[in-house]
């Protein structure tokens, strides 16, 4: 039942108790009592209408909940941001500390080239002094005419003395040409068979080293012997001509500048063979009649010399059957022979 129905209730109680009109004590008490449930009807009236703004009461504090949680998750990815931005700038931070360093050592450094170029400039200063002073010492030894060098010509004693020792180093050297090569051979033992077989050498001749040479394709590289006993190689080239109208072909090991000047003699060489005159190509320098063959065509290390004049003809030695019995050739000191 509600307060309403409650006040209308008591309200035809009264009613009656004032129609009966019997007893006066009831009728104040049913008074009182109408008063006091007016009063609290309003009280309640009052409290119903209060009670009516919870709701909105309670949608906002809802409402206030929601933003207060969101809020709250604000604040801890804004926490999280914050410690991930502290941890960067004490990146930043020791990776200043150590560019500062770098730095530090670089100025340092520079400080130390800065200070050596200086030291360094002052030396340079000094050598162009100095060099100044020989040039003015030498300019004035110049004037007097005490100073006479010709560079050319000792340049060129040296190229000749260098294409002298080319030459001696390959004294003992011949080339085979025309040996088929194959793959992992021992090319010094191809060589003793060659030997014994076309030309017939059936002892032992001692190597110093054997090895192909050359850029040619496989199978068709040259083969170049270093023999220990100078006789040995002057045994071999005497039975050389055995291979005539073969594949094969034998020669000395000769400098490039030395090679090109042979190649211009060998015609001439030949001419005079076939007018039977007695000719001989020692290195580079050609002897027809025991004289030196003087031609414009040939460089330079052709032109004649007193000492070239004097160099007699070299006699090569004879060999005959199995066993050596040559005349000796003469040799210089530092070319071994063997007995």
């Amino acid at each position: 039942m509600s307060l309403s129905e409650t006040r209308k209730l008591l309200q035809q109680s009264l009613k009656v108790v004032e129609e009966s009109g019997d007893n006066t004590s009831s009728n104040a008490i049913l008074t009182m009592i109408l008063n006091l449930v007016s009063s609290i009807d309003k009280r309640l009236q009052n409290v119903e209408n209060s009670v009516g703004k919870f709701d909105e009461i309670k949608n906002i504090i809802t409402s206030i909940t929601s933003r207060v949680v969101t809020t709250e998750k604000h604040i801890k990815e804004c926490q999280r941001k914050f410690t991930e931005v502290e941890s960067g700038l004490q990146g930043v931070g020791n990776l200043f500390d150590n560019l500062k360093y770098e730095c530090d050592k670089s100025k340092a450094a520079a400080a130390k080239c800065q200070d050596r170029y200086e030291v360094l400039q002052d030396k340079l200063d000094k050598n162009k002094t100095e060099i100044k002073k020989l040039s003015e010492k030498v300019e004035t030894v110049r004037n007097r005419g005490l100073l006479n060098c010709n560079c050319q010509e000792h340049v060129q004693r040296l190229e000749s003395s260098v294409l002298d020792l080319k030459c001696r180093s390959m004294k003992n050297n011949l080339i085979f040409t025309g040996l088929h090569e194959v793959r992992d051979e021992n090319t010094e033992e191809m060589l003793r068979g060659f030997l014994y077989n076309e030309i017939g050498i059936d002892f032992r001749i001692e190597f110093g080293n054997v090895h192909r040479f050359g850029y040619k394709p496989r199978g068709k590289r040259p083969v170049v012997a270093r023999f220990l006993y100078h006789n040995d190689l002057q045994y071999v080239l005497n039975n050389a001509y055995r291979l005539r109208n073969t594949p094969y072909g034998i020669r000395q090991q000769f400098p490039k500048e030395i090679e090109d000047t042979r190649k211009q003699l060998y015609p001439i060489l030949k001419e005079a063979k076939r007018q039977g005159k007695p000719a001989t190509l020692v290195r580079d320098r050609l002897y027809i009649d025991n004289e030196l063959y003087v031609t414009t065509d040939v460089d330079n290390t052709s032109e004649i010399d007193e000492t070239a004049q004097r160099r007699p003809v070299l006699t090569t030695p004879v060999r005959t059957g199995n066993r050596r019995s040559v005349k000796r050739q003469r040799v210089d000191s530092s070319t071994p022979t063997r007995d």
